[in-house]
């Protein structure tokens, strides 16, 4: 099943002699492109991997400075938010 492979798997299979073609320079020309699209796949979810933790970070630094805010804003006061 297709589904369950690696590109190096279906590379590795797709490139034995005994996978025939109707156009040899078709395979020497395709396959070089599985393992391109796998790079270029990783590449694309590595970046939204990447996206996301800046996001993360972003929004974890902006509820930091929202508790350091509400602190400050409590002491200047002397209340507590929510009384």
């Amino acid at each position: 099943n297709w589904a369950d492979k690696t590109p190096d798997q279906a590379h590795a299979f797709l490139s034995k002699p005994d996978v025939t073609v109707t156009n040899k320079s078709d395979k020497d020309g395709q396959l070089p492109k599985i393992k391109a699209l796998d790079a270029t796949v990783k590449g694309a979810f590595g970046e939204i991997a990447r996206q996301q933790q800046d996001e993360l970070t972003a929004s974890e630094a902006a509820a930091a400075r929202a508790d350091a805010e509400l602190a400050a804003w409590e002491t200047e006061n002397d209340a507590k938010a929510g009384e």
